[in-house]
């Protein structure tokens, strides 16, 4: 009888949706490497509409519990029980805790555990958050994390041993290796005002994302009558009102452009036009961007904190995400300087083939192989 895993795939985008690109990348290289499991996979709505299964073995089945829901844990795990795998994965914490049967989960990190921001912030909401982490944590038959430093943080802060952790780095996708090469830039930034040269950030506006800081640090260099822009993508945030108050009592709207959610190609058009990709963090759990912008041919520079050093190496230029002045002397020194600019886009080229879905993929393939043959004994 094949073995069947069921995949919680609400998440599941080939969008630049983070945690939705990961589950995309992972589940594809399962169906195609793995064409004798059976496979349950549970979509969201939208997802669900337009998924062509790759062979006949991948199930599709609707999932329109919403992420962080009461229905996530209370009707979403009656549906996987249904269809009775053997295992499921989710790719995410947010293991319902009245699934009983054996599962595995990836944790990318514990942002909210640090930073818990400034949403659902209530009693219930933490107590929850802290009840549905330990239940995925202690109750997996294997954790996967896509860095050391979260691997670090599980042991430090919920007392996970190393040994049931496997580390897989995310891979790069195969549009930022190999772009097209008809990209839209000069329509793009035309379309949104952007003149060269410009710094480019990507990403949600959260507390732990620091852009109150990039945007001071930015603010500087402009004071000192350097010609450049700030790129900021991502929908503005009505939880954090100060980063376009900044703009707006600083009379910054022509220097810096938030230009929202843009469309792929037009994203692909701003990571190869811009100067340099800046990530000031204070926090993250892996940090793909910046590996998309050495893939592009773009220099980094990012925060010296929790995962970066680790994930970007010698490839980055680094500054303390706490010292403003040191992130605009380092934004400063990159932009000025052609021969650092040429340097580091040599070195990003050489990083980023330290990563690959294929091996993430695989390290997961094998993790399975591993509790299904002890389960078979």
């Amino acid at each position: 009888m094949a073995f069947h895993l069921a995949i919680d795939a609400r998440m599941y985008s080939s969008r630049f949706t983070g945690i939705g690109r990961y589950v995309h990348e992972i589940s594809k290289r399962i169906f195609s490497n793995r064409p004798d499991w059976k496979i349950s996979f549970f979509l969201a709505p939208k997802e669900y509409e337009s998924f062509i299964p790759p062979h006949k073995n991948v199930h599709p089945f609707l999932a329109e519990e919403p992420i962080y829901s009461l229905s996530e844990q209370i009707s979403f795990p009656i549906k996987i029980l249904k269809k009775n795998p053997d295992l499921a994965w989710f790719p995410h914490f947010n293991v319902p805790i009245a699934y009983p049967k054996k599962f595995i989960v990836t944790i990318h990190d514990l942002t909210i555990s640090k930073y818990p921001g400034k949403k659902k912030t209530s009693l219930l909401h933490t107590m929850g958050y802290h009840a549905i982490l330990k239940n995925a944590l202690h109750r997996s038959q294997k954790i996967f994390t896509v860095s050391q430093n979260t691997q670090k943080d599980l042991r430090e802060m919920e007392g996970i041993p190393d040994s049931k952790i496997r580390v897989l780095y995310n891979g790069i996708g195969e549009e930022f290796l190999h772009p097209p090469k008809n990209l839209p830039i000069v329509q793009t930034l035309e379309k949104y005002k952007i003149q060269n040269p410009f710094f480019l950030y990507t990403g949600v506006w959260r507390e732990h994302k620091n852009l109150l800081n990039l945007l001071q640090s930015f603010h500087a260099l402009v004071r000192e009558g350097i010609s450049v822009q700030l790129v900021i993508t991502g929908n503005p945030d009505p939880y954090y009102p100060e980063i376009l108050k900044y703009i707006h009592d600083h009379s910054l709207e022509h220097s810096i452009k938030t230009v929202g959610l843009v469309e792929e190609d037009e994203l692909l058009s701003l990571y190869s036009s811009a100067s340099a990709y800046v990530f000031p963090s204070f926090y993250e759990g892996f940090g793909l961007p910046g590996l998309e912008a050495m893939a592009m041919g773009t220099p980094v520079i990012a925060s010296f904190s929790s995962c970066l050093p680790e994930i970007y190496g010698d490839a980055c230029l680094f500054f303390n995400p706490e010292d403003i002045h040191e992130m605009t002397e380092t934004m400063k020194n990159m932009l000025l300087s052609p021969d650092l600019q040429k340097n580091y886009i040599e070195k990003g080229k050489k990083h980023i083939q330290k990563f690959s879905w294929d091996t993430s993929a695989q390290g997961i393939i094998e993790e399975i192989e591993k509790i299904r043959q002890k389960n078979e004994k």
